[in-house]
């Protein structure tokens, strides 16, 4: 096979599919600059990129002053194309996804729920020569066992970009964008705690706080965080109880909810019938949350599993990729 490269840039991590090498990379959406006053002017003197990917993350967690930090991609929309053309540049080059004597194929993994202007930044930000688009959706109504579904329900709440979907015999009947995101969650938790308690708490703590309590937890018991405090950035830790994070994450999981059933009941009720009888496909991001899924198919009671859309991707060949790609040229 050809060199394929295969860009899912839709989150606040970039994922790139290595399809000849068996190979997945992961890492954060990030750029660090490092800033260089003229403290005689008390202005910018200096920008200049510092670092990038999980390396820049790690700076955008400890917050300095001398150091900006630029997430690439936020509310599924690049900031600045031209940062994100230079963060991808960089990482091929870390990872030596260029050598060769010819260029590797490109696609853009996105939703179809994308709009227009932002697929054409994306795709503009890719600076291949050449680069076609495939869309998740698609990607998952390939696997055999959705295709053969009578009904089923997935739910992809990515990053960015989420949605859901009703497919039945091999194609979609319901398409649904929806304003559910884990890192959203964790981000509000983070806003939360600046308001009330006057001090910044990382998103790493908050998303590790929510895997280890779960989206339920309604012991009432107090968690000590650690935190820094806001002015004099000192390092500090903070008690607060569960049933205060349960009440923020509860909102969310309700609107979900909410959109689940609004989607059922556009359904005719055979198939309707169907969706319920059969698990509830998960994936993206909310296979790093079992809270999540546990959650909502206890509500429609039903069970739940999951799709590895690495696996799906890794696995598929030169002829199936070319055919998603056909499908939106």
């Amino acid at each position: 096979m050809k060199r394929t490269l295969v860009f899912n840039l839709s989150s606040s991590d970039i994922t790139i599919y290595d399809l000849r090498k068996n190979k997945v990379i992961r890492e954060k959406n990030y750029l660090a600059y490092q800033l260089d006053y003229d403290y005689s002017y008390i202005q910018l003197f200096d920008r200049r990129l510092l670092t990038f990917g999980d390396d820049a993350y790690e700076y955008f967690e400890r917050n300095p002053k001398d150091v900006e930090v630029v997430r690439n991609i936020v509310n599924e929309k690049i900031v600045k194309p031209e940062e994100q053309a230079l963060f991808l540049q960089k990482i091929m080059e870390k990872y030596d996804l260029l050598r060769g004597l010819s260029a590797p194929e490109g696609y853009l993994l996105i939703s179809e729920t994308t709009d227009g202007f932002n697929r054409y930044n994306y795709l503009k930000s890719l600076n291949l020569k050449s680069h076609r688009v495939i869309y998740i959706e698609d990607v998952l109504l390939s696997i055999p066992e959705i295709r053969a579904s009578k009904g089923a329900l997935i739910i992809y709440p990515g990053h960015e970009s989420s949605f859901m979907m009703t497919v039945a015999g091999g194609d979609c009947i319901f398409l649904k964008k929806i304003d559910f995101n884990l890192e959203k969650l964790d981000e509000t938790v983070c806003q939360y705690i600046k308001h009330h308690f006057k001090v910044m708490v990382s998103l790493k703590t908050t998303r590790r706080m929510r895997k280890e309590l779960g989206l339920i937890s309604v012991s009432g018991e107090e968690i000590v965080l650690p935190a820094v405090e806001i002015g004099s950035g000192l390092p500090i830790e903070i008690k607060l109880r569960d049933t205060l994070l349960q009440k923020i994450y509860e909102d969310s999981i309700l609107q979900l909810i909410t959109d689940i059933h609004s989607m059922l009941r556009r359904l005719p009720m055979e198939m309707n019938r169907s969706v319920l009888a059969s698990p509830i496909y998960f994936c993206g991001q909310a296979v790093d949350d079992a809270s999540l899924m546990d959650i909502i198919a206890k509500r429609f009671r039903t069970d739940y599993q999951l799709i590895d859309l690495d696996e799906v991707l890794l696995t598929a060949d030169a002829k199936t990729i070319a055919e998603w790609s056909k499908k939106h040229a």
